[in-house]
């Protein structure tokens, strides 16, 4: 009302009446009411008065305090203060809020104020933390470990041997926590988990215990025990909150005890329980465990599995543990499952008919169902399932109820479910798509202020360290920042791409080969001998693209001099730099060009004749249209007079002059022939309906192989090569087209998340066409996909791209400290549509920042002797590992440095060193390196307001 400067429509000016009683001089309103000049004078006066008080006898707004309290407990950035404090910013979270007995009035002087302060207790770990920390950090060998607890020698871990480890770190593991631990590790459902994952749960078992007995965090008045809020009363205060301090990131599980208060609070509160812990979900985060409770206290109210994990999923501690819980909770069930209305038939067993609804299955008999009655009868019965007729129920399937889930959640389902690097457009206005930006917001804060800890390039598209790209708002071209997402904005269209860059730990493996076919036949439902058939494929890929020589540090090129051009101006036309009329402009310089040429046999071929392009099967020019059912044509044949005989044929009879078909037509006289034309035209029109139902079917079950692969590939770890074989089986299975190439892109980036060896990635992006890696390039990055340990390919860089000229920049470097004419084919040009500089070379004056032009477009390819020291090239790979802190990919612990052995070979061993425990800073030795070799470029970092250099 404040800051509305227009007139005041009738729901402001039934608002303002709302608020009456606390504005001055109002005994009568005549038109001031309606007068905004008026209204906004006294509510400026009376605006300090206008903070929550709670009536601590009410058990919803004592259930208000409470959650209010354990939300500052738990998250730095916020306080309570008390309404005439002038306090506007938090530093440490503390309470101070007027306190007025049972019985006196608020506006009143208060009688007491509360001071509270927060606490935070940390449990001393046990003999048991400290054993499991000695398996973890390798004071002993794993495998000893693993050997210790595999009783039976089957080189796996059961049910009952896992519950040997969790007792051997004393901790007592219920029967719930197993099937979570199963559930997430027991990739194939044997009920046995191998070494590699063995050694994954202990990690993330060492983590949820820390957690758990680090967290207590609690407010209290004398420093020791839980403040209790009194039974009556009420309190005033106003809240400080600042949600970049408070949520830079997922923060603590809320623990038992916290959980124990707010279920008795609310199971105390008059009303319906389930809906006062809905609203109470907003300040948790729960593990599996805690959700459970949860979950089932919710499911009482609700009654639908969805809508109660849509509720609750937004609030799991981590996308792993969704998962988990999802996977617990969702699963096939039968149609006779409680609950579930149903119709009796009279018959032998039982001789009466009426409504009814589904108790329980008896445990002896399945045949057997207790049915209790819902019309005027009274009590339960046992009847037969024959006997049942039931009501809109059928099998549901944990994945039909998955699907729905995601439904439910929208696009919040990629950031929830682990999969954020994804394309999003969100509508403002939906609370699921705002709650979608905040938590694609969290997991930026975690993952920057990790790589800012570690001291690691920023691999933003525009140096902000925001891993949001490609953003238009209202039809615009834009910029997320910190600022645009407090608070987030409430209308309007926000598109954009989002990456993530969490990377695994430098010793983390992916998926060994058994457990990866395991996961290739559970994504496409393959039988025992296609698996076999996987296997043998899976190791041909991997000789095809020398994956294994060298630590697969030299594959095969991804892109050649010819098809460069085509790569950069479609990535050019994806950032907005060509538009649709250069294109058309550039496109008939070409055309014109080569009907300049002089003309060959090769380019005097008809259209359609063998060796053309358009004269293979189903084109055009060659081959029918298409198929249509056989009972279609034969009843389309069958009006005309019985022309023609049934055949599996798509067309019907041609009529050319003289043929038997045109001459039996024309006896048949004028009829026949417009009825022939009709019969044509609807034939035409079931070929064309029958090309859309397969190719929308065809699409359906693309989508969803891709939603399924989605799921199981989003919390493993895979290899490159194990990446480029999913994808090459999923678009041969599906065989996707241009049209569906946008799932196709989907799949790579889901993947691209989930790859240990990421400067491999070009192994991926073999497996596309070129426009197909220019759309990647455009939606991931060239920091997040391009590594310096590879850089032997062609390039066409645009300086007027941020990421593109730092490219260039690495790459200046490598040809200088590098041996031999490493350069090959550059040139350079300052418009895509110019003619290139003749004669152009690499000038002196880009080793300075001023010197190197910030526009114009460097084309070359960059060769370092294929590690074969080649043409007089070889790789310095300390700088290569130093260039690596500059890009998402992290450098392998194979890196290499420059001496090699007495047979001329290099050297491998790890140059990951640490110092007191922590990693070595990759981009401070990025800047020896360079120094030491004579090389001073630096820039300035237009993301920071002060004035300072940094090195590449």
């Amino acid at each position: 009302i404040l800051e509305k400067k227009s007139s005041f429509s009738e729901q402001v000016a039934t608002l303002c009446m709302q608020i009456d009683p606390l504005l001055k001089d109002t005994e009568k309103h005549g038109d001031k009411i309606k007068d905004p000049d008026t209204i906004r004078v006294q509510l400026e006066e009376v605006k300090g008065q206008l903070h929550p008080y709670l009536d601590l006898s009410l058990p919803y707004d004592r259930a208000v305090l409470i959650e209010l309290l354990r939300f500052i407990a738990e998250k730095d950035g916020c306080a309570i203060i008390t309404p005439d404090s002038t306090q506007t910013q938090v530093e440490d979270n503390f309470v101070e809020m007027w306190f007025h007995p049972e019985g006196t009035s608020i506006t009143s002087k208060p009688e007491k104020v509360i001071t509270l302060e927060r606490i935070i207790e940390c449990a001393m770990p046990n003999d048991g933390d400290e054993e499991l920390v000695k398996w973890i950090n390798g004071d002993r060998d794993p495998r000893e470990i693993f050997d210790k607890f595999d009783v039976d020698k089957s080189g796996e871990i059961d049910r009952e041997e896992l519950k040997k480890v969790f007792k051997e770190i004393g901790k007592d593991a219920s029967e719930r926590e197993i099937d979570r631990v199963m559930t997430q590790f027991d990739l194939d459902g044997s009920g046995d988990i191998e070494f590699d994952e063995f050694l994954a749960f202990l990690h993330q078992l060492q983590a949820e215990i820390s957690e758990m007995r680090l967290k207590r965090k609690f407010m209290s008045e004398n420093g020791k025990a839980v403040w209790r809020a009194p039974m009556a009363g009420k309190v005033q205060f106003k809240v400080l909150y600042n949600p970049r301090i408070a949520e830079p990131g997922q923060g603590t599980s809320t623990n038992n005890d916290t959980l124990d208060r707010v279920l008795s609070q609310v199971k105390k509160t008059n009303g319906d329980s389930s809906n006062m812990l809905a609203m109470s979900l907003s300040l948790m985060r729960l593990g599996v465990e805690e959700a459970q409770r949860v979950f089932d206290e919710l499911l009482k109210g609700i009654g639908d599995r969805v809508e109660t994990l849509k509720m609750l999923l937004p609030v799991i501690a981590n996308p792993q543990q969704v998962r988990v819980f999802i996977d617990m909770n969702l699963r096939d069930r039968d149609p006779y499952r409680p609950g579930v209305k149903c119709k009796v038939t009279a018959r032998e067993v039982w001789d009466e008919s009426g409504e009814a609804q589904i108790m329980r299955i008896d445990p002896e008999d399945n045949s057997m169902v207790e049915v209790t009655w819902i019309d005027e009868k009274k009590g339960s019965v046992m009847v037969h399932k024959d006997q049942l007729t039931l009501k809109g129920a059928a099998a549901v399937t944990a994945e039909t109820e998955k699907r729905r889930l995601q439904g439910a959640l929208g696009n919040c389902y990629y950031p929830i479910m682990g999969i954020p690097t994804a394309h999003y457009k969100l509508d403002m206005c939906k609370p699921s798509d705002r709650l979608c930006l905040q938590k694609l917001s969290a997991v930026n804060n975690t993952e920057t202020n990790v790589r800012r800890g570690m001291k690691m390039g920023d691999t933003s598209q525009r140096g902000n360290w925001m891993n949001f790209r490609n953003e238009v708002y209202r039809g615009q071209p834009f910029t997320i920042t910190p600022w645009f997402l407090d608070p987030v904005p409430k209308s309007g269209i926000l598109e954009f791409d989002y990456v993530s860059t969490f990377r695994p730990v430098v010793t983390q493996q992916p998926l060994s080969e058994k457990r990866f076919l395991q996961l290739v036949g559970l994504c496409f439902n393959t039988t025992p001998e296609q698996g076999d058939e996987d296997a043998l494929l899976l190791k041909v890929l991997s000789k095809e693209l020398k994956y294994e020589w060298e630590h697969g540090l030299w594959t095969p090129k991804i892109r050649n001099q010819k098809g460069m051009e085509k790569f950069g101006l479609q990535l050019a036309t994806l950032m907005g730099e060509v538009t649709p009329s250069a294109l058309d402009l550039a496109e008939e310089k070409a055309k014109k060009e080569l009907e300049d040429r002089p003309k060959t046999r090769e380019n005097e071929r008809t259209p359609g004749t063998p060796g053309t392009p358009n004269s293979k099967p189903g084109s055009r020019a060659g081959g029918r249209q298409g198929l249509v059912q056989d009972s279609i044509m034969d009843a389309v044949r069958q009006r005309m007079g019985g022309l023609g005989t049934p055949s599996t044929g798509t067309e019907l009879p041609k009529m050319l002059p003289g043929n038997r078909f045109s001459i039996a037509l024309s006896q048949k006289g004028p009829s026949a022939t417009k009825a022939f034309n009709k019969m044509k035209r609807m034939s035409n029109l079931m070929m064309a309906a029958a090309k859309i139902q397969k190719r929308a079917k065809k699409r359906i079950n693309a989508l969803k192989l891709l939603q399924q692969m989605q799921d199981l590939v989003s919390m493993k770890w895979i290899s490159a090569l194990q990446a480029r074989f999913m994808l090459e089986k999923y678009t041969r299975l599906i065989g996707i087209s241009s049209e569906d190439m946008k799932l196709k892109l989907n799949l790579v980036c889901t993947l691209h998340m989930r790859i240990v060896d990421l400067y491999n990635f070009d192994v991926v992006l073999g497996a596309l066409d070129l426009e197909e890696q220019a759309h990647i390039i455009f939606r991931l990055g060239w920091l997040n996909t391009w590594s310096p340990l590879k850089p032997d390919t062609h390039y066409e860089l645009s300086h007027i791209r941020r990421e593109e000229r730092l490219i260039s920049k690495a790459l200046l470097h490598l040809a200088v400290e590098e041996p031999g004419d490493n350069w090959w084919n550059e040139t350079f040009q300052w418009n895509r549509f110019d003619k290139v500089i003749p004669g152009w070379e690499l000038p002196i004056t880009w080793f300075t920042e001023a010197g190197m032009p910030s526009k114009g477009i460097l084309k070359l390819e960059y060769y370092s002797g294929e590690g074969k020291n080649l043409k007089d090239c070889a790789p310095r790979w300390r700088l290569r590992n130093a260039l690596s802190g500059l890009v998402l990919a992290p450098c392998p612990e194979f890196l290499v440095n420059d001496e090699r052995d007495k047979n001329g070979h290099f050297k491998y061993k790890s140059v990951l060193k640490h110092k007191n425990g922590k990693p070595m800073d990759q981009l401070s030795t990025a800047q020896k390196m360079l120094h030491a070799g004579g090389i001073k470029l630096s820039y300035k970092d237009s993301a920071s307001t002060r004035n300072k250099n940094r090195y590449l």
